[in-house]
C-alpha cells in the first residue's frame, strides 16, 4: 500500500469516528418524551415518596464518573423548588431495573409527574437548566 493510500485510509477512519462521536454527543443530552404506553414508573421502582409537583430519579452506578456531579446539580435544583423530591437508584447490582426501563447509560434522569408517571427522560450528564424548565412546566400545569 502506498503512503498516500494509507494516509487517506487513516483520515477516513478518523472522520468516521469523529462523526459517530458527534452523533452520540447530540443524542446524549436530548430530552425524550414518555410514550403513552409507558409503565407506571414510580410503582416499578417502588418509590415510597413522590413530590406533589414532580419527582426526579437519577440512575447511576458505582463506576460512573459524571454521576456525583449530576447528583449535586439535582440536589441544588430540588432545593430551589417546593414539592420536588429526588431519588437516586444505583444500577450496579440492579440490572433488572435497567433492563425494564431501558437505561443504557448513566447518569440517566427521569422526571416523574405528581402521579408518578414518566414526564421526560434525559440520558447522560444533562444541563440543569433543561431540567429546571421541565419542573417549571410541571408546576405550571398544576396551577
Amino acid at each position: 500500500m502506498s503512503p498516500n493510500s494509507a494516509l487517506l485510509l487513516v483520515l477516513g477512519i478518523v472522520l468516521v469516528f469523529a462523526l459517530v462521536g458527534v452523533l452520540m454527543r447530540r443524542r446524549a443530552n436530548r430530552r425524550r418524551r414518555a410514550s403513552p404506553a409507558a409503565p407506571d414508573t414510580a410503582q416499578l421502582l417502588g418509590l415510597s415518596e413522590l413530590g406533589s409537583t414532580a419527582t426526579l430519579v437519577q440512575f447511576s452506578t458505582q463506576f460512573c464518573s459524571r454521576c456525583p456531579g449530576m447528583r449535586r446539580a439535582l440536589e441544588e435544583l430540588t432545593g430551589r423548588f417546593q414539592h420536588v423530591v429526588l431519588h437516586e437508584v444505583d444500577l450496579t447490582e440492579d440490572l433488572a431495573t435497567a433492563k425494564a426501563l431501558n437505561i443504557l447509560q448513566t447518569p440517566t434522569v427521569l422526571v416523574l409527574d405528581s402521579a408518578g408517571n414518566l414526564a421526560a427522560r434525559y440520558a447522560g450528564a444533562t444541563d440543569p437548566r433543561a431540567l429546571e424548565a421541565e419542573l417549571i412546566a410541571l408546576r405550571d400545569r398544576q396551577l
